[in-house]
């Protein structure tokens, strides 16, 4: 693996910080189509800034095996330049995954005008795990439903969906939204194999051996002492 901390804010766009219920628009949840209940400020178990969005589940509520969460009043954010080439990323907290299948998550100017798509797994396309989870959803892969106006983006909605053996739970949380567009970083490094020996291109070689062998490099690294 190779992992590589690079922070930059030019290609990131936090579309809501799930700090508070009421700060940046109106957080609620749709009791009559979901299951979902009790969404409050959950200043205690967060992932970013000082809180996150909490809210239960009771199935028996709606039997549509979703919960549903959203906000259509938050602020506004131009996401021109990301536009079928970004990500939606954001932080999903699940108590218990026995029964979860996914999260559907949608944005886009109001509730009759959004993108949308679904994730079954996390952003590294590993199956959820109890407790918090980074979550994608690639925007060249989202559904576009009426007309969404791609300046003005302030409606956000997530659907927590399961299946029908899924029982009542409690403390589901969304934190720190964002619209994360992918940059192309040129890597430059050295490998401890300097070339291929006389079998073959495939055999590669940490020494020479044999005049056959071929090297990767010819009169440009002369800072190297190769045995």
């Amino acid at each position: 693996w190779l992992i590589i901390s690079y922070n930059t804010s030019k290609e990131n766009a936090q579309l809501h910080s799930c700090d508070s219920t009421s700060l940046n628009g109106t957080w609620t949840v749709d009791t009559t189509n979901s299951d979902a209940s009790t969404a409050n400020a959950d200043t205690v178990e967060f992932k970013e800034g000082t809180g996150s969005i909490n809210f239960d589940i009771d199935v028996s509520q709606s039997g549509n095996n979703r919960a549903t969460l959203s906000n259509s009043s938050a602020t506004a954010v131009d996401l021109t330049k990301h536009e079928d080439l970004s990500s939606l990323v954001f932080w999903a907290y699940i108590p218990d995954v026995t029964n979860f299948t996914s999260i559907t998550a949608y944005w886009g100017s109001d509730a009759s005008n959004y993108w949308s798509g679904t994730a079954t797994l996390d952003k590294d396309d590993v199956a959820y795990a109890n407790g918090w989870n980074r979550v994608k959803v690639d925007w060249p892969d989202a559904t576009s439903t009426g007309t969404p106006v791609v300046t003005a983006i302030d409606y956000l909605r997530f659907d927590f969906n399961y299946t029908a053996s899924q029982g009542d739970d409690t403390d589901y949380r969304i934190d720190d939204v964002r619209m994360i567009k992918p940059e192309t970083l040129t890597l430059y490094y050295q490998s401890s194999y300097i070339g291929t020996n006389s079998t073959g291109t495939i055999a590669r070689t940490t020494a020479f051996a044999a005049t056959t062998d071929l090297p990767f490099y010819s009169d440009q690294y002369d800072h190297f002492n190769n045995p």
